[in-house]
């Protein structure tokens, strides 16, 4: 685990399961645009999944994203729930998450995250 960046760790439940998983979701101050979602599948490994902080903030309030994770909180059973939908070609999960613990704030303090939204209309020099 990096302590360069900000942490918040839930039990989360994984296609209605009744166990829950140990979830991870993380900020990175050297990575201001992207979040990190990870799930404990045994003692010493990860499965993370990468994506931007602008798919998490959208999705707090509305459905969002159309590739591998979609976030849902229409689908969730309880409005204090957010509704993943992550999908790989080794399968598909549906997780439902608190968001109070990923969102209540998905911006971490500036010190140690500074949020700015991706910029648009990138030039590159090369």
């Amino acid at each position: 685990m990096r302590n360069d960046a900000v942490h918040q760790s839930q039990f989360v439940y994984l296609n209605g399961c009744s166990t829950p998983v140990l979830a991870r979701l993380m900020y990175r101050a050297d990575d201001p645009f992207a979040v990190s979602l990870a799930f404990r599948i045994d003692a010493s490994e990860w499965v993370e999944w990468d994506f931007s902080r602008e798919l998490l903030l959208t999705g707090l309030t509305q459905p969002a994203g159309i590739g591998d994770i979609r976030l849902r909180p229409d689908l969730a059973t309880d409005e204090t729930f957010l509704v993943l939908e992550l999908e790989s070609p080794d399968g598909y999960a549906v997780v439902e998450m608190e968001i109070a613990t990923c969102g209540g704030s998905p911006r971490p303090p500036r010190r140690s995250c500074p949020w700015a939204p991706r910029p648009t209309g990138w030039t590159s020099t090369r």
